[in-house]
């Protein structure tokens, strides 16, 4: 394993949802890490009636929105922090082993040194359409790449990769760098896939690290 010293933990959560504020604080308590809950957006009306672009394929779902900007919320946090060290956004439906924290973030050895972002444990679909099949596979696979860190969008012609529940950003740099990409995008879209496009984004699999099923914040 390779270590890294955390400069801080966001863990984002609605104000309404205490079950998952509840849940973020239990399996929290063991990490050593600096911590900080950051308020999570939620859109209720129409974006554009606010002024906000979206893709059209996600007309209507203004929870990408309020992902993309809880998301987003937490970088800009994370910039003004003084420490140096990576920087981890959590999102309040990931599941964390206790067994996992350690006083340094661990990642895999074989992480290549162009890295600037993890995605820790994200749920992979094969993409069918590579094959002529329509639509993208009906079951999620959590490590198609056999533990190995993988680029993700060396991947996207095979596999559809969805889970930014569990961020690392490499630097407040990286971060800086994050946040200016996306205030460029003209129009919003999945958190995710910005991550793993736009960006040397790798996916480690931890069984440490997994989701937990507590219901959508976006109903």
């Amino acid at each position: 394993m390779t270590t890294f010293n955390v400069a801080q933990v966001f863990y984002i959560n609605l104000e309404s949802r205490a079950d998952r504020r509840e849940h973020m604080c239990r399996q929290l308590a063991p990490c050593s890490w600096p911590i900080e809950r950051v308020e999570a957006v939620r859109i209720d009306r129409d974006p554009k009636e606010l002024g906000i672009n979206i893709l059209p394929r996600l007309a209507g779902q203004r929870g990408f929105v309020g992902i993309w900007l809880s998301h987003r919320m937490a970088i800009e946090r994370a910039l003004k922090i003084e420490r140096d060290g990576v920087i981890v956004i959590l999102e309040d439906d990931v599941k964390i082993s206790p067994n996992f924290w350690t006083e340094r973030l661990k990642l895999h050895k074989d992480l290549p040194s162009d890295w600037e972002i993890v995605l820790i444990s994200p749920r992979h679909r094969r993409n069918l359409s590579a094959t002529n099949a329509p639509g993208v596979g009906p079951k999620w696979i959590r490590d198609p790449f056999a533990g190995a860190p993988t680029l993700l969008r060396s991947k996207r012609g095979q596999f559809v990769t969805t889970g930014a529940h569990f961020v690392v950003f490499r630097s407040k740099a990286i971060a800086g760098k994050v946040l200016a990409e996306m205030d460029a995008c003209p129009e919003l879209y999945d958190v995710d896939l910005f991550y793993l496009q736009g960006f040397h984004t790798y996916a480690i699999h931890n069984s440490l690290v997994s989701t937990e099923s507590l219901g959508s914040d976006h109903d």
